[in-house]
């Protein structure tokens, strides 16, 4: 049968399943093995894959610690470490301070980091350095640092006009130390000086933190004496681009802190900020988009326990720390979200969570229109399952298993929902479910859905196998899927067959995003986000903002939606950078037969051209969705400079108004509640106009770097560069 089938080319039944069950049918999307996003943003532009009291095995009162912790993280692809240094009997050693947990030597640890520290991922590693010890044991500390690292240590000081955090392509292969760092008060340098001992329970932080619940606390913070520790100027000096900052600084001047500082913050804090504070969440929202930002399990986590991951990626927080040694719900989003980008340990925020003064509310519910995000409506039908296991630890007598699904959807809080399949008694070898499902999601690119099979009829524990991945990741059609077990494992034979549509749109109704309503509404909200201070004299020069903010967030709307259609046009990943669909340009034209194509720098675009053939439908409708964003970045390259002029003698006038607040509050005759709003409505319309002329600078950067990295991709992918007088 098998030679006769392969004798007239037809797929028999074996043939078919061997397909179905191979690599190229897996529900995961090959080509984002490799790293396909742009790598050459800033370090807060990115999630970051962390983890917590990285020495630790087990719990953190008498587990232990051991440099497989180290060895086994960094080979996952693990790009934040943490390393707690207490003083030895001769050396620095490394453990859980004041608990029972075995200790380590620092030296084998930094042995063991310089060792696999670049073998899953070329980019950055971030080793951050808890500090208890001694001056005379911090001066070993370095010695070992430099010594065991060698080059891979960065220790180039940073320029004084720096206003951005490097990017990962150019921090390749270099470790960033993490610490507190030594402020000088004057120009006479010691070789020591003192930092913060930080209290971190949760009342402290939340008092910090709520001192800028009002403009004049804000502007004269209340001083409370920390605890001070020596640190050793040569350690101090080690700290470049990750300065560990305290909550209160971050009270203090909130997004004016320097990109280098590093903010954190315990889940519980982060959950708490959440219900109780939207101002202060959307700020730290905010301030996400230029600095680091970590978060990590709470202190009464002493059974290495974790926390849901998902809601703080949606508030942008890049160092999302977990206990990787737990296994659990919360570790395997965290493996789905970094498998993306040839789980490189860095990927891309989406550009709403990068973008200046970008309006979003992950908590938001209900309808929701996010700027530059295409919804997505997933339907999925479980159709099959094969070889499921039985439960570890189930206690159950026979070894008949009662299988059912459980598929999640977890995202921004609009986005979440679970469904589940019905049960299928007594069969755990191919039970047959052929039952359908229907996701809405509003923002896909930070979705991620889960699949948990389980058993119906268990004592102990339910769980057979699960898997995990991005909306984005995802293949449609027929596929099968290869579960793993609750380590993470691969189960020989173990899958679910299943089937997957994703088409645009939201609500069960198809969104049309060319002359959408509801989109052009979101560039109108976008412009006007400016607050009324509720002084005539004041409010008068404000509302002069509109107008200008309108032109610029349609500008930027446009080459948002051009750039969306240019990558689906390619039929590559929203997070896909210009060169991987210049790469996919080239490839359409070189299978075409007998075709040409060219690209000829004229006019300021370059333009791609078409010779000695014509072109297919897939390559002609690519070329077509290029032509459309180099138009448009070109528009807003060209319309942007003269609204920037505007905007910053708008921005002139209002800090001259500004210098003399308290005189207009005072003419005002406000009640003390208006004038409090009044200062931080003000306050407020300072950031969102400065916000919004780096946001300008920003685009108006990447158009113009976007048309180089054009131009390297072609040369690079075989196509002929031509100037406009050599065509």
């Amino acid at each position: 049968m098998l030679g006769r089938c392969l004798q007239v080319f037809i797929l028999c039944w074996t043939g078919l399943l061997a397909y179905l069950l191979s690599d190229t049918c897996d529900i995961f999307n090959s080509r984002l093995h490799a790293v396909t996003q742009d790598m050459d943003q800033p370090l807060s532009h990115y999630f970051i894959n962390s983890s917590h009291k990285t020495y630790l095995l087990e719990d953190q009162l008498k587990g232990p610690s051991s440099v497989a912790a180290y060895t086994r993280v960094l080979k996952q692809g693990c790009r934040y470490i943490e390393i707690d240094c207490w003083d030895g009997p001769t050396e620095p050693i490394v453990y859980h301070g004041r608990t029972l947990t075995s200790k380590i030597l620092f030296a084998d640890v930094i042995s063991t980091v310089n060792e696999y520290a670049f073998l899953s991922s070329p980019y950055p590693l971030i080793v951050s350095l808890e500090n208890h010890c001694c001056l005379e044991q911090q001066r070993v500390i370095v010695d070992i640092l430099k010594t065991k690292l060698g080059d891979k240590l960065y220790t180039t000081p940073i320029n004084g006009n720096t206003f951005a955090l490097p990017s990962p392509n150019q921090l390749k292969y270099k470790i960033l130390i993490k610490c507190k760092k030594i402020e000088d008060s004057s120009d006479i340098i010691s070789a020591h000086g003192y930092v913060s001992e930080e209290d971190n329970s949760v009342e402290a932080d939340w008092k910090k933190i709520t001192r800028k619940s009002s403009f004049k606390c804000r502007a004269k913070p209340a001083k409370e004496p920390s605890k001070q520790m020596p640190m050793l100027r040569e350690l101090s000096d080690l700290v470049i681009w990750c300065q560990s900052s305290s909550l209160e600084q971050f009270a203090q001047h909130g997004q004016s802190q320097k990109p280098w500082h590093v903010t954190s913050m315990s889940d519980t804090l982060v959950h708490r900020l959440m219900e109780s504070s939207s101002a202060l969440m959307e700020e730290r929202v905010a301030c996400n988009r230029h600095c680091l930002a970590r978060v990590y399990p709470s202190c009464s986590k002493v059974d290495s326990s974790n926390y849901n991951p998902q809601p703080m990626w949606n508030c942008g927080f890049q160092i999302v720390a977990l206990n990787q040694q737990t296994q659990g719900l919360d570790t395997d989003l965290n493996i789905a979200r970094f498998k993306s980008n040839g789980s490189c340990g860095y990927v891309l925020k989406p550009a709403i969570l990068r973008q200046p003064s970008a309006v979003f509310n992950p908590e938001a519910t209900g309808p929701l229109n996010l700027p530059g995000v295409v919804p997505r409506v997933i339907q999925l039908k479980v159709i099959s399952g094969h070889r499921f296991p039985k439960p570890l630890g189930s206690t159950t007598k026979s070894s008949i298993i009662d299988p059912y699904v459980l598929i999640e959807m977890f995202g921004i809080r609009a986005d979440c929902a679970n469904f589940r399949t019905k049960t299928v008694p007594g069969n755990g070898q191919n039970p047959f479910f052929d039952e359908s499902f229907t996701f809405y999601t509003h923002f896909p690119e930070m979705a991620l859905l889960k699949f948990t099979v389980l058993d119906d009829e268990f004592i102990g524990d339910e769980f057979i196998a699960q898997y995990t991945i991005p909306v984005d990741c995802i293949n449609t059609g027929y596929r099968h899927i290869n579960l793993l077990s609750s380590a993470g494992n691969k189960l020989a034979g173990c899958t679910l067959f299943v089937h997957i549509t994703a088409t645009h749109g939201a609500d069960k109704k198809p969104m049309r995003r060319g002359n959408s309503t509801l989109n052009r509404l979101r560039v109108v909200k976008e412009a006007i986000a400016i607050k009324l201070v509720g002084i005539k004299a004041i409010d008068d020069t404000t509302k002069c903002l509109i107008n200008n903010l309108s032109e610029l967030a349609e500008l930027k709307f446009n080459v948002e939606t051009a750039l969306i259609k240019f990558k689906e046009a390619c039929d590559v990943g929203s997070v896909a950078n210009i060169k991987y669909c210049v790469r996919t340009i080239a490839n359409r034209a070189c299978n075409a037969k007998g075709l040409t194509i060219k690209l000829v720098k004229s006019s300021g675009l370059p333009t791609f051209i078409i010779s000695d053939g014509t072109p297919p439908d897939i390559l002609k409708k690519a070329l077509q969705a290029y032509l459309a964003w180099c138009k448009e970045c070109k528009t807003l390259i060209d319309n942007g400079e003269p609204i920037r002029k505007t905007l910053l003698e708008i921005q002139a006038l209002l800090r001259t108004i500004q210098s003399e607040m308290n005189s207009y509050v005072e003419e005002a005759n406000l009640s003390e509640k208006k004038s409090q709003k009044a200062l931080e409505n003000f306050s407020w319309n300072m950031r969102v106009l400065k916000e919004q002329l780096t946001s300008l600078d920003q685009y108006t950067e990447t158009c113009h770097s976007s048309f180089l990295k054009v131009i390297e991709a072609a040369q690079v992918n075989g196509v002929e560069v031509m100037t406009e007088t050599e065509s």
